[in-house]
């Protein structure tokens, strides 16, 4: 399928986030890619440098991370948002730590952007900052244990709700209105109000 899509046309192909080191599956789909017109090109993104040896590629393009400076900056329009005027110097100088700790990976700092959402207590910023997930980040030299908090300080419906999407294969396109019903038939969806549909529960719940 991918050849008949592929042969005689000039094309860019984007594999993104390769973890395979296994030259003999590259070998093969490598195979299905010769059939492209002149100029064809395969851009792979991996965090893998085994991976980009392993394929053979030219100088790979290492990309930067943000800066102290800009990751900063993305943390605090997350947690902040535009109501910078509350944010204290005790406060800043947490956040400005916490940002260092990301390495300068945007979703990192979006993950923990949204954890500090609605903190003002110096105490709940440090129990972040002085987190035991940071040595876990460390450990595996991946966010994965960041991600995972993210998903622990779900409220236990959303949890169910983002659960539930595990069951749909990867990259499969979920439809928003079947997905809602779904749910509601799981009873994932609860209505506190009398006012609220739970069309509009689950909206907000996406």
């Amino acid at each position: 399928m991918l050849r008949d899509k592929l042969t005689g046309k000039r094309y860019l192909l984007v594999l993104d986030d390769i973890w395979s080191e296994s030259f003999e599956k590259w070998d093969k789909l490598r195979t299905y890619l010769m059939c492209g017109a002149q100029g064809s090109n395969v851009l792979v993104t991996t965090r893998n440098k085994t991976v980009a040896q392993t394929m053979g590629v030219g100088d790979p393009y290492v990309l930067n991370g943000l800066t102290q400076e800009e990751s900063w900056g993305l943390l605090k329009k997350i947690t902040f948002g535009d109501d910078t005027i509350e944010v204290n110097r005790s406060l800043e100088s947490i956040g400005k730590k916490i940002a260092k700790k990301c390495s300068g990976i945007p979703l990192a700092i979006r993950t923990l952007g949204g954890l500090l959402q609605g903190k003002r207590e110096e105490k709940e910023c440090i129990d972040i900052l002085q987190g035991a997930f940071w040595k876990l980040c460390e450990d595996e030299e991946n966010i994965m244990p960041m991600l995972k908090l993210s998903y622990q300080n779900l409220s236990p419906q959303l949890r169910q709700c983002f659960a539930y999407c595990s069951l749909y294969p990867k990259d499969w396109e979920i439809k928003k209105d079947e997905l809602i019903q779904l749910w509601m038939a799981q009873g994932y969806l609860e209505c506190y109000d009398e006012k609220q549909r739970m069309e509009d529960i689950s909206v907000t719940n996406l």
